[in-house]
This record gives structure tokens, sequence and C-alpha cells, in this order.
């Protein structure tokens, strides 16, 4: 990049340091901060994975279902909508679908990169503790509460690429209602076991802040949404003059 001023650079490289110190912390885990964490947060969540709490399994299951990944992608498009309503662009639909594109994009690539390249077959709380409380041995609702390779959450990727993609093209209250979804929607995962918290907030957090400044803080960002709108922009024209 040697038309990309030093100062931006240097941004990159700092977002970068911090994702390496970040994952390389939870993996030399010394003190075993990380560790001990991880055993308390879960141990708190899973007392309530009871009987005695009827009415709280239900809706943690219900959370954790097929059904409500797609009503988060919901909320997500809603946001997308909401970034699309208040950009002040002439062309902000054209925009917008070109962003879009390009997120979702580097979600598939991001995610085979995790799949190549890291190697850490970590199960998650519950498939760790023999002695944890299954929400799957207590209610019907089929939903996920078990992970063999929890690390890093998918999940919690999709969500970091998503309001990074947000801090970087739309205004910055849609950013911050972005970063309000991410928590609350990376939360049941946690809270069911199927997930440690590092599997998010290390996890995904990392490998986001490995990757993503080189695409977003970066001319590459703004060349490949032109190049998605140029082909946009030609696939409408055509359309257009076939229904004439």
């Amino acid at each position: 990049m040697p038309d990309q001023p030093k100062s931006q650079i240097f941004k990159i490289l700092a977002y970068s340091l911090a994702g390496v110190l970040l994952l390389l912390s939870w993996l030399w885990n010394i003190p075993p901060f990380w560790q001990s964490l991880d055993e308390n947060i879960f141990r708190f969540f899973n007392q309530f994975v009871d009987l005695q709490y009827p009415v709280w399994i239900k809706i943690l299951a219900i959370l954790n279902t097929r059904l409500f990944d797609f009503i988060s992608a919901g909320f997500m498009c809603l946001l997308l909508l909401w970034s699309v309503h208040i950009s002040p662009r002439q062309d902000r639909w054209r925009y917008w679908i070109s962003v879009s594109v390009l997120m979702v994009g580097t979600f598939l690539l991001i995610s085979a990169l995790c799949e190549i390249s890291i190697t850490c077959h970590r199960p998650s709380p519950t498939a760790t503790f023999g002695d944890s409380n299954r929400l799957r041995n207590l209610i019907d609702i089929r939903h996920r509460d078990i992970s063999n390779q929890s690390f890093p959450s998918d999940h919690g990727v999709i969500l970091m690429i998503f309001v990074a993609f947000l801090f970087r093209f739309a205004r910055r209250q849609v950013a911050a209602v972005g970063v309000l979804l991410t928590i609350l929607l990376s939360a049941p995962r946690i809270m069911v076991g199927a997930h440690w918290f590092t599997d998010v907030y290390v996890g995904a957090l990392s490998t986001t802040l490995l990757t993503l400044p080189w695409l977003l803080m970066s001319p590459l960002a703004d060349w490949w949404i032109r190049k998605i709108r140029q082909h946009l922009d030609r696939w409408l024209d055509k359309k257009q003059i076939s229904t004439q």
C-alpha cells in the first residue's frame, strides 16, 4: 500500500498487534486468568439450567435454536436497512448492496481461513465437564448446547465482522446499536454452555483484529466496493433493458 498514509498503517499494525497479544494471552494463560474466568462464567449460568427455572430454560433453549439464528440475521438486516435509510448518498441502495456483498464475502473467507489455520480443537464447557447440567436433558426443544470445536466461536466471528463493517461504513449510532446487538446475540451460546466466554471475546475478537483492519482501514475495501458496484450496475441496467 505505497499510497497509504503512515498513520493509517500504524493503526492497522496496532490493531493486528492487539489481536496477537490477546490470542497469546489466552494460549499462554500465565497466570491462568482466562481459564478461571471461563469456568466461573460457565458455572454461574449453568446453575440456572435446572427444572427449578422452567421459564428460563425454555427461553434459553429458544434462544439457541436455528430459528432464533434466522431471527438474529433479521435484526442485522434491520440495522442495514436503518443505515440505508439515514444515508445521505443519492445511490444509497446500490452502495449498501455492494457493502453487504463485500461483507458476506468477508464472512465466507474468514470462516474458511479459521477452518484451515486454527487447529485448537477445544470442546465446549458442556462437553468438558461431566457434571454439568445439560439443557437437552431437560427440554424437548431442539437447540445447540454442545460443541466439539468451540474456539473461535463462528457465531461470534460473524457478529464481530458485522459490527466492524458498521463502524467503517455506517453512522456511529448504528454501529453502537450493533455493538449492543453483538453482546446480546452472542450471550445465549455462552449461557447454555455451547461456547466458553473466551471463544467469543478472545477467539472471535482476535480473529477480527488480525484480519479486518487490512481490509477496512486500507484502500482495499473501497476498491472492492467499486468493483462490486460496477457489476451490480451492469446487471441492473441489463435487467431494466430486458423489461422494457
